[in-house]
C-alpha cells in the first residue's frame, strides 16, 4: 500500500463503496472466496483491492491493493 500510495482509508472506502470486478474464485486452502473490488479514487484513477472473504469466519484478508490503470 505504501509503495502505491494507497492509504488505509482508501482501502476501506474501496471495500465499502466499490464494485466487483472480474471473477470470484474459490480458495480451497483458505476456505473462502477470492475477489477484487474496485472504486474510483483521486479524480479519474480506479484502484482495486484483492481480498479473500472467508466462508466460516466474519473477517476478510486483503491480499493486495493496486491501481487499475497501471500495468
Amino acid at each position: 500500500m505504501e509503495e502505491r500510495e494507497i492509504l488505509d482509508a482508501d482501502v476501506l472506502r474501496i471495500l465499502q463503496r466499490g464494485d466487483l470486478k472480474g471473477r470470484i474464485e474459490k480458495e480451497k486452502e483458505e476456505n473462502g472466496w477470492k475477489l477484487k473490488i474496485v472504486y474510483l479514487l483521486r479524480g479519474n484513477r480506479e484502484a482495486g483491492v484483492v481480498t479473500i472473504v472467508y466462508s466460516n469466519r466474519p473477517e476478510l484478508r486483503v491480499v493486495t491493493v493496486e491501481w487499475e490503470d497501471l500495468p
